[in-house]
């Protein structure tokens, strides 16, 4: 079985929602490059008065620390994103500190209170639900699921973590 390499993705969902997966990581300019090519269109034109929310998921990266120049573009496209976002929500594997402390730089820096990292998508979801829809919600949240399902299968053959009947890895994803 071939496994397909790991991709970044930027795109709207439903409504408002705008997922962006950080697979691949961002190891040269054209990464960023690509990143703000599919995020312009999602933001550029739209009204400030419809801000989006933003659900972007680190946890498949394994690209600890970023070359500064790319940091600064993630910065870029952060401050891009700053006036039209409700919440943007940023999901990190707590058991990569190196790269839970990078995202969490470029929250900060990014200097907008509607912006957190979190370790738990149970967490994030929580904090969406006081600001978007049902259906929105639920997007979301599979999104983040689903997801933590695919890191268990993913790294199950380095670790031993179990997988309960709602595809959740028990060990880091309650």
């Amino acid at each position: 079985m071939t496994s397909t390499p790991p991709r970044n993705s930027c795109n709207r969902v439903v409504g408002r929602l705008i997922e962006i997966r950080h697979d691949a990581g961002y190891h040269v300019q054209a990464d960023m490059d690509a990143l703000m090519a599919r995020m312009k269109p999602l933001l550029v034109g739209r009204s400030v008065d419809t801000p989006v929310i933003v659900v972007a998921d680190w946890r498949l990266c394994n690209q600890l620390v970023l070359a500064t120049d790319l940091a600064d573009g993630i910065l870029g496209v952060m401050n891009l994103a700053n006036p039209y976002l409700l919440r943007s929500a940023n999901l990190v594997r707590a058991d990569m500190p190196t790269a839970l402390m990078q995202v969490m730089r470029f929250v900060s820096e990014a200097q907008l209170k509607g912006r957190r990292v979190f370790t738990s998508p149970n967490d994030l979801t929580e904090w969406l639900r006081e600001v978007t829809t049902t259906l929105i919600l639920a997007k979301s949240s599979q999104f983040v699921i689903s997801r933590a399902h695919f890191r268990t299968c993913h790294i199950r053959c380095r670790k031993s973590y179990r997988c309960n009947s709602a595809g959740r890895d028990e060990a880091s994803w309650r």
